[in-house]
């Protein structure tokens, strides 16, 4: 007799999952791996189809740097990931030390990383797109060579296909619950009433966990979130550059503005329906520079949630809202958020950035 094959369920194709299934293939090659979202891949609604997204290792924290330089590697030189990776350096601007921890991480660990500290002048004088920049308070900054930026969207495709090319099977169905069997996780039911069993079921869920949970089983109080993660939210936008534009934006490096300045007042009354500003140490502005065909995106870093009543478990959780426009690149954002995003693009690039306007915004949870 042969062996009997583990079966893994990965529910939600996002980072998280399309990751965990690739490399489940890899360690495990007999096992069936079956990975599932509620959409063809990648689903728009996901955090990681974007634009892009920022690459970098310069954290205050040396447990993240020492993940991210590990992450690094495979950014410069696997065919999975390299192909969308643009390794333009990082500016970070703020007065709270977050810059002066990264750097003195990077000497402790002892390698060559090519990162400095900088003051505004030389920063200045080194990418003078920045010189109308708010700056007020900035002692110092910290500068990254080996930082950057990914394609998010194609790079996240890129992932799940190479999955798929390794005997990843990969499912389109909503869910709308999870199968649980005295008190072990069966598998998951779908909106259309079949079930998909597993041996092993792994949650990819992101910023639905709270609600899946709370829709399966709304009387295990044992299974719920309650509160040790939390649904949340930031802004960003995106503008069209000219090809004129595009030319002046060319060299700059991914920036950081971490000043209060820069992110704003959170007690301004931005939001409309549930959603709640989070007041969060350390949110920052960020800038990525554009992608090829012409796109700038700005992020607003004050997160926000969006808090509902789950009325079979009695509870008050964080959700993302119903409209797939309010999960992906749409004119659907509340103009309270649209506008400090606009802040932000001021204050990051001041006379620099003027007569170029936002051309969609996307709520990112």
């Amino acid at each position: 007799m042969g062996s009997v094959q583990e079966t893994y369920l990965i529910v939600g194709a996002g980072l998280f999952g399309a990751s965990t299934a690739l490399h489940l293939k890899r360690s495990s090659p007999s096992a069936i791996v079956t990975l599932l979202d509620r959409t063809p891949f990648p689903c728009p609604s996901g955090a990681a189809h974007d634009l892009n997204k920022i690459i970098r290792a310069g954290y205050d924290d040396i447990f993240y740097v020492k993940l991210a330089l590990e992450a690094l590697k495979l950014w410069r030189s696997d065919p999975i990931y390299q192909p969308y990776y643009h390794e333009c350096g990082m500016l970070f601007s703020e007065y709270w030390g977050m810059g002066r921890a990264a750097f003195e991480h990077y000497k402790t660990i002892g390698e060559d990383f090519d990162a400095e500290m900088t003051t505004p002048e030389a920063a200045k004088a080194r990418f003078p797109m920045f010189r109308d920049a708010n700056w007020d308070d900035v002692r110092e900054n910290f500068y990254d060579a080996r930082a950057g930026w990914a394609d998010a969207a194609p790079c996240l495709r890129s992932l799940i296909q190479a999955g798929v090319e390794e005997g990843v099977a990969y499912k389109v169905a909503p869910v709308s619950t999870i199968s649980i069997d005295q008190g072990t996780c069966t598998g998951v039911r779908l909106e259309n009433g079949q079930e998909l069993r597993a041996d092993h079921v792994l949650l990819c869920t992101g910023a639905q966990t709270a609600k899946l949970l709370a829709d399966s089983a709304p009387a295990d109080k044992e299974l719920q979130v309650n509160g040790r993660l939390v649904a949340a939210a930031a802004v960003t936008c995106a503008a069209k550059l000219t090809p004129e534009q595009m030319e002046k934006f060319k060299d700059v490096p991914v920036f950081f503005n971490g000043m209060d300045h820069t992110h704003g007042n959170p007690s301004q009354p931005i939001l409309h329906l549930e959603l709640v500003l989070l007041t969060v140490r350390g949110v920052i502005g960020e800038c990525i520079p554009p992608t090829s065909d012409g796109m700038l995106k700005f992020t607003y870093e004050v997160s926000f949630i969006n808090m509902v009543h789950h009325q079979k478990s009695n509870q008050d959780i964080s959700v993302p809202p119903k409209p797939v426009s309010q999960s992906t690149w749409s004119q659907d954002v509340p103009e309270g958020l649209k506008q400090e995003v606009r802040m932000v693009m001021r204050h990051m690039y001041g006379k620099e950035i003027e007569g170029i306007e936002p051309e969609d915004y996307r709520m990112c949870w």
